[in-house]
């Protein structure tokens, strides 16, 4: 199944690729690496992810990495909508 990021997952993303890139290059590309393997199973096995409050949303925990990847099956589609660090205060 195709996987499409919005634009608020891809700078959660970037923002986090390049947080952990000044302080740690290897981390880094472990991070993305680890990101980049978690959005391609979910792409085989879309019902991996918890179910939300809200209909059709799931989320899939990274816990190594204190991210949650939230997300829709849209039927032909993966629709990532963000990439959140657990340990920040929710967004609005």
């Amino acid at each position: 199944m195709d996987v499409i990021w919005s634009g608020a997952a891809k700078a959660d993303f970037y923002e986090g690729v390049l947080w952990l890139d000044a302080r740690n290059p290897e981390a880094a590309d472990r991070f993305e690496r680890d990101v980049q393997k978690s959005v391609a199973i979910l792409s085989l096995y879309p019902g991996l992810g918890r179910p939300t409050t809200t209909e059709g949303v799931r989320v899939f925990s990274l816990p190594k990495w204190h991210r949650r990847i939230t997300y829709q099956d849209l039927g032909n589609f993966i629709l990532i909508t963000n990439l959140r660090d657990t340990r920040q205060e929710p967004r609005d």
